[in-house]
């Protein structure tokens, strides 16, 4: 289990999550880079990995573990160290299924035809699709918190009327609020890597909930900003005192009931908390499979029971989010611009790229790349219809429509695209084209060349 900080009170959690995104300094991470040539129904992949620890503006690299790279080696046919000897270098073909190297899954799948092909790949790294599982895991985890934190309380608050107040916030709001932010952490993951890289879009979804419910205000950021960034326990108890006073009922400005004064005292909270939480089941609970896990040394003294709390605490809200730092750049060469993508389309030397993407563990929503392209026989197409009539999705459902058909079909069809002869009588010899047993087979295609054949041909 890693190894906690010093305990803050578990309110200070929620915004922690919010300003740890600003304030994170200094990473150690493993970085996979991954560069694929495809090659008819083969992909060529070629991974190159390593350490990396940044510190002060200084990156150091180094070799990934023996055993990992023992393992990674098992999935290619080569592999080299680079000149310096830090970084490792794996070759290999690979027909269909991408190797679980990264962690994850994917594959490379292409349909051709006389006319042209199209290609899919995908890949999800590391993570879990399965979000039924993991946000019903978080949601228990966020019942067992703010239990616990209601139990305390009415240990802690001695006026009856206040604690009905706090039992009604916690019970009501803050539990569909822990579960709400859960639901947003695990969106951040995956859906599209080259957004996600600074994902302002999904932190400022998460500070529009948390306004909109009076947890906190815009125009409090920069005094948020101060407080957390001095890391004075006593400024930020009293800062998320009056927060909890405000959703009470407590106007801005007013003063503070005596029955939350305990709220400003870090160092009261701690113990309070922390001695309630060793009578738990809870925390008996979290001890026993500690001292059950082989991966944890008996000499050590076991962690205290805020410990654990504030791990519930990460496993409702967060997840596991915190615990990954590795990242994976995909380069995808490609014959064609993509006509579906989530990476970013260089057009030299034609690649579609995913940079420097964060990669989340088992409970997190997985990183997802993918990309589908065709290739039109520029050759064929000219000879039968004068100029290239299918590409992009037009020829994606060509190529799809025409790998669905039977050995027998698939040679009466060849025969009748052969006997098209471009000019201006193309149109007829279209409308004129049919199946000998199915006289709808052939409509799909044939509307879907006419189409562009309506079109005026472009510009050279």
């Amino acid at each position: 289990m890693p190894k906690i900080a010093s305990p803050r009170p578990v309110w200070l959690f929620f915004l922690t999550v919010v300003m740890g995104i600003f304030l994170a300094a200094g990473c150690s991470s493993n970085q996979y880079v991954i560069e694929l040539t495809p090659d008819g129904h083969v992909m060529q992949r070629k991974l190159t990995v390593w350490h990396e620890q940044t510190d002060n503006n200084s990156t150091t690299i180094s070799a990934l573990p023996d055993e990992e790279l023992r393992r990674i080696g098992t999935r290619y046919d080569k592999q080299q160290a680079d000149a310096d000897g830090e970084k490792r270098i794996f070759t290999g073909r690979f027909r269909e299924s991408m190797p679980d190297d990264v962690g994850g899954a994917g594959g490379y799948h292409y349909f051709e035809s006389p006319l042209g092909s199209w290609s899919y790949y995908s890949e999800r790294f590391r993570g879990s699709d399965d979000a039924k599982a993991e946000l019903e895991r978080r949601e228990a985890a966020a019942d067992e918190l703010v239990d616990i934190l209601i139990n305390w309380l009415k240990l802690e608050v001695r006026d009856r009327p206040t604690y009905d107040q706090l039992h009604q916030l916690l019970d009501k709001e803050v539990r569909r609020d822990v579960k709400n932010l859960g639901i947003f952490f695990w969106n951040r993951g995956g859906l599209n890597p080259q957004e996600n890289k600074s994902d302002d879009e999904g932190l400022c979804r998460m500070v529009q909930y948390l306004v909109e419910r009076d947890y906190l205000s815009i125009k409090e950021i920069p005094h948020i900003h101060r407080t957390f960034s001095e890391e004075d326990p006593k400024k930020m108890a009293i800062f998320f005192q009056r927060i909890i006073a405000r959703k009470i009922g407590v106007e801005n400005g007013k003063p503070i009931p005596e029955s939350l004064a305990f709220l400003a005292n870090p160092d009261h909270v701690s113990a309070s908390l922390q001695k309630y939480l060793r009578s738990t089941k809870f925390y008996k609970k979290k001890l026993d499979e500690w001292k059950k896990d082989p991966k944890n040394e008996t000499d050590k003294s076991p962690p205290k029971p805020m410990d654990f709390f504030t791990m519930l605490a990460v496993e409702a809200v967060v997840g596991s989010i915190w615990h990954s730092g590795d990242f994976v750049t995909v380069r995808l060469r490609c014959s064609h611009e993509p006509f579906a993508t989530n990476g970013k389309w260089e057009a030299e030397p034609r690649v579609v790229a995913w940079s420097n993407v964060g990669m989340k563990d088992n409970h997190s929503a997985p990183t997802f790349v993918y990309a589908a392209w065709s290739t039109p026989d520029r050759k064929a197409q000219t000879k039968h219809f004068g100029r290239v009539m299918l590409q992009g999705q037009n020829l994606r459902s060509y190529v799809t429509w025409y790998n669905g058909l039977s050995p027998k079909e698939t040679d009466e069809w060849d025969r009748l695209i052969a006997g098209l002869q471009a000019g201006p009588t193309l149109r007829r010899q279209l409308k004129a084209l049919r199946f000998a047993g199915d006289a709808k087979l052939a409509k799909s295609p044939v509307k879907l060349i006419l189409d562009q054949l309506a079109k005026p041909a472009p510009s050279k």
